[in-house]
């Protein structure tokens, strides 16, 4: 009897139909992922062009790309965005997401710096201690960013931020530094609603030597809505603070050594600029703050007593009705207001950013 010449062990078949479809699937996955690859690349120009339109620049010395299989990675090196007369320079900046869900990002920069234009050049030479100008440092910042069903949310966590603010007064350098150690905010827009909700929590702020409040806040938190978010235009944005922008406050906590205060409110600008606001807070300790305001120079011996007084008095009255003792913080024509008293004058929003 004449035998087959297809004579194969069991299954050896489905074998070489199983490895020919595992190899077809590598080759297809390859050329997928690197047609990903090419519309990420793609949406980074894009996103340079649409920028551009709003005035914003957006470039970066090199690009590289890897991550394969699991990832795409996008490291962009030196980046440098600028709008009006501010750059925002990060470095070492990681753009990272899974090939199967683009609408859920990654961004971690090792530093951003944030500064003016004028003063660039000064910013790369690596010792920002000297110079006398302001700045903004950001240490180990992660950014994510998700999109569904038009819904966007974006969480921030930055590791260390410091201010630094250089001012010359009577003749005399003076240099400023705040310093935030963690931080986290939290954004969210529905594609459904007008206002976009915030969330920020901030550890430990820490105030420079020479300021009023001699001990660092210790824990901050805030929620609130953005008001009519969907309004904002880059190329006008000082037009939507003053007409239909603000921040509406839900809640708001601050921890400071002995001072506790909670409350809820409402901040914005004014048409010329001035912070406009009223606050409904509760508090304990707050007579500390008067005193270092008065030994700061800030405010008059007698402002410093008057609202020493109420507020006491204020306590002293909501612990015998069993409540929490409560103060109105007001803002207006520049102003700011506590107990119906004026306190201190309150420095334009359009001195510090230049609208």
């Amino acid at each position: 009897m004449k035998q087959s010449k297809n004579n194969y062990a069991p299954g050896f078949k489905l074998l070489v139909i199983l490895v020919f479809l595992i190899v077809i699937g590598i080759f297809v996955y390859v050329m997928w992922y690197n047609s990903v690859s090419k519309r990420a690349n793609t949406a980074l120009l894009d996103i340079v062009h649409n920028l551009s339109s709003n005035n914003i620049g957006l470039e970066w010395k090199h690009i590289d790309i890897s991550g394969f299989p699991f990832r795409i990675e996008i490291k962009l090196h030196d980046i440098d965005i600028t709008y009006l007369n501010y750059i925002f320079n990060l470095r070492n900046t990681r753009v990272v997401h899974h090939p199967w869900n683009p609408n859920h990002i990654l961004i971690i920069s090792d530093k951003i710096l944030l500064g003016t234009q004028d003063n660039y050049t000064n910013y790369n030479e690596g010792n920002l201690s000297k110079y006398k100008f302001n700045y903004i440092l950001i240490e180990n910042a992660k950014a994510s960013y998700s999109k569904k069903n038009n819904n966007i949310r974006i969480s921030i966590q930055i590791e260390e931020a410091i201010f630094k603010l250089y001012e010359e007064l009577k003749g005399m350098e003076h240099v400023n530094a705040y310093r935030l150690e963690t931080s986290e905010i939290h954004f969210l827009n529905q594609s459904n609603a007008s206002d976009a909700k915030l969330a920020i929590k901030i550890n430990n702020l820490i105030f420079p030597e020479k300021s009023f409040l001699n001990d660092p806040i210790n824990f901050i938190t805030l929620e609130g809505n953005i008001i009519d978010i969907k309004k904002i235009k880059l190329n006008n944005f000082n037009e939507w603070l003053q007409t239909d922008g603000g921040l509406d406050i839900e809640k708001l906590f601050l921890n400071m050594n002995k001072t506790i205060i909670r409350g809820n409110g409402f901040l914005g600008i004014d048409k010329n600029y001035n912070l406009i606001g009223t606050f409904v807070l509760n508090y304990s300790g707050l007579s500390r703050i008067f005193e270092n305001l008065y030994e700061k120079s800030i405010i008059s011996k007698t402002t410093s007593k008057a609202l020493s007084i109420a507020s006491d008095a204020t306590e002293v009255l909501a612990e015998f009705n069993n409540k929490s003792p409560e103060v109105n913080l007001m803002l207006q024509d520049g102003f700011l207001y506590m107990f119906g008293i004026q306190i201190i004058k309150i420095a334009d929003v359009k001195n510090f950013f230049d609208l």
